[in-house]
């Protein structure tokens, strides 16, 4: 006997935050943070979840022998500008290790990868072969923690179109993203901007349902992160691949290199970390 009209009428006197704590509609509502505190206007994000689809069947690009990591919703099309960014985990089943590949065009979030068993140089194979099947965007690796890892496993695999970060004053560049306070402030910045503006489509479920639980961290200043047991690695991946969209080229009329990857170590070293031939 619970309907619509019981609920509204149990909870006539309730603030939304304490009408989706206690009788929520949806799991995000269930799980998503006060909205004082809560980094991503949830009505926003209500809106974005609309758009959210289940992800291509592999065998609509079965011919690329992807690794059956990715997911993908929009196939490349060539002409259109990419861009992507990693978020590397420890690969032992907590936090994810996240790639993702951001369409500049349309605002989508077109392929991904999202697993926590991945360890870094794994995450970094899997990840090039997705970067080649969309022709080689722009790529910047969060460098923090295990994501160096990542970042050399990338440029053993040979690939050169690698986000670069100016170190000091000069004019020196090295490549990976390096997230602190300044960088953070500018990532989580125009995330929110451009989440509110609803420019990023987004459609992973489990992806997007981390946005519902970033909190602006009251005891850090404002500081924006998940909350305790929540993750945001996929969020941060989508930031990070927004923030190389001034570094965008249009691709090419051709998929480059996805059968094999262009490794520059010995032969020898030649296999995916998993022990696979490549």
């Amino acid at each position: 006997g619970r309907t619509d009209q019981w609920r509204l009428e149990t909870t006539v006197d309730y603030d939304a935050d304490r009408r989706n704590k206690e009788y929520p509609e949806t799991v995000e509502q269930a799980l998503e943070a006060p909205r004082q505190v809560s980094a991503f206007n949830s009505e926003k994000l209500d809106v974005l979840r609309m758009r959210v689809v289940p992800s291509l069947d592999p065998s609509a690009y079965a011919q690329f022998e992807l690794p059956p990591s990715i997911r993908i919703w929009k196939l490349f099309q060539p002409g259109s500008k990419y861009t992507a960014f990693t978020d590397t985990s420890h690969g032992v089943g907590k936090d994810d290790g996240v790639t993702v590949i951001f369409d500049v065009d349309t605002g989508q979030v077109v392929a991904d990868i999202m697993n926590s068993l991945l360890a870094p140089e794994q995450l970094s194979w899997d990840s090039v072969k997705l970067l080649h099947y969309y022709d080689n965007p722009i790529w910047g690796i969060e460098i923090n923690d295990w994501g160096i890892d990542t970042l050399k496993s990338a440029q053993r695999l040979g690939y050169t179109n690698l986000y670069k970060r100016s170190i000091g004053t000069g004019t020196h560049k090295e490549p990976g993203w390096d997230t602190k306070e300044g960088t953070r402030h500018s990532l989580f910045g125009d995330l929110r901007r451009a989440i509110d503006a609803y420019e990023i489509t987004i459609f992973a479920e489990d992806g997007l349902s981390e946005f519902y639980t970033c909190i602006k961290n009251p005891d850090k200043h404002g500081r924006i992160e998940a909350m305790d047991g929540a993750k945001d690695d996929y969020v941060l991946a989508v930031g990070g691949a927004y923030q190389m969209i001034r570094y965008a080229h249009r691709s090419r009329g051709q998929i480059a290199g996805v059968s094999g990857l262009r490794v520059t170590a010995p032969l020898r070293q030649q296999r995916s970390p998993n022990g696979s031939r490549w």
